[in-house]
């Protein structure tokens, strides 16, 4: 596989990480990324990613702000 898809790969991983509606949704993200990370390892090239914490979507009527408190 070319380091651009393995990349590709992570990436699309992460993202569904991230927006995973449910528990089961974000083990199969962390499975694929556990794919992506053992594929990079047929490359000299010292790769980390960076996995976003899960936040949960704000209920009805309720918006997410930064406030300046």
């Amino acid at each position: 596989m070319c380091l651009n898809q393995i990349f590709k790969d992570e990436q699309l991983a992460i993202m569904r990480y991230a927006l995973a509606p449910n528990g089961a949704a974000a083990a199969a993200s962390l499975r694929a990324l556990g794919q992506s990370r053992l594929a990079f390892q047929a490359f000299p090239y010292p790769h980390r990613p960076f996995v976003p914490r899960r936040f949960s979507a704000p209920a009805t009527g309720q918006t997410i702000t930064q406030g300046t408190e």
